[in-house]
């Protein structure tokens, strides 16, 4: 029950920082491009990092020994996008952007082994395609629905189960 309010903690405080986010500036190219676009430069890494630290331990419960390692890949690549938030810059942006092809590969890796299909990430690639703008915004929600719905779902099973 811990793991799942934590989770739940987590989902809820991204998505209040999107939303946010939405209604007073628009929709992102990016989740990571709010981070210039915010008065407060430490909301985006904090908002960041304590959602990948509330799921750490719900993901690591739910997923299968063998595979943990993604688990860890995930938060720790969230992680270091929080520690190197303002992209644009030559070597910040480096580190940064290594951590967030790192962060979607392992997702999508983790996604396709918890449920087989990433609905929503394929539902957020088509909108970013149909839309031709916003593509890696939508690719992301996508890829955070996913992970945050198979998330519930596997920890609903393992309290069902007594796991």
């Amino acid at each position: 029950m811990t793991e799942t309010i934590l989770a739940i903690i987590s989902f809820a405080i991204i998505v209040i920082y999107l939303i946010a986010y939405v209604i007073s500036r628009g929709l992102p190219t990016s989740i990571s491009v709010t981070y210039y676009h915010t008065e407060s430069k430490f909301l985006f890494p904090a908002v960041i990092a304590l959602c990948a630290a509330l799921a750490w331990v719900p993901l690591l419960r739910v997923t299968p020994e063998n595979i943990q390692y993604l688990a860890f890949l995930i938060c720790g690549s969230i992680v270091f996008v929080a520690a190197s938030p303002a992209f644009k810059d030559e070597l910040v942006g480096k580190v940064h952007t290594g951590a967030v092809v790192i962060l979607g590969l392992s997702a999508l890796t983790w996604i396709i082994i918890a449920s087989g299909i990433p609905y929503a990430t394929i539902l957020g690639v088509i909108i970013g395609v149909v839309l031709r703008r916003k593509f890696v915004f939508w690719l992301e929600a996508g890829i955070l629905v996913d992970i945050y719905v198979n998330l519930f779902v596997l920890l609903h099973i393992c309290s069902s189960s007594g796991a």
